[in-house]
């Protein structure tokens, strides 16, 4: 469902290494807040379709403006409101 990643068409996508953030080391935060294995999937996809659109349109990942650009490319894209809102949380949680 490429709906759902707000990352149409890109699939296999390179990322620069300084961009991404120890993926590793999200699951293992929520793991200590005893969240569940769909929440630690959830939540490392969601900041993977972050950064891997951040990387497509160069956009900085810790600026608050491409956060609000990203989710607005999610809602134009046809993601229902509740996956945006997701997707935006499992970025604000790192």
């Amino acid at each position: 469902m490429s709906r759902d990643s707000g990352c149409a068409g890109s699939a296999g996508a390179a990322e620069p290494a300084a961009a991404l953030p120890n993926l590793a080391a999200i699951p293992a935060s929520l793991r200590a807040d005893r969240k569940s294995e769909q929440t630690l999937r959830d939540n490392s996809d969601g900041v993977r379709f972050y950064l891997r659109w951040c990387s497509q349109t160069e956009a900085d990942p810790l600026a608050h403006g491409s956060l609000r650009a990203w989710v607005a490319h999610l809602l134009t894209g046809g993601n229902l409101p509740a996956t945006e809102r997701a997707r935006q949380l499992a970025v604000r949680r790192c």
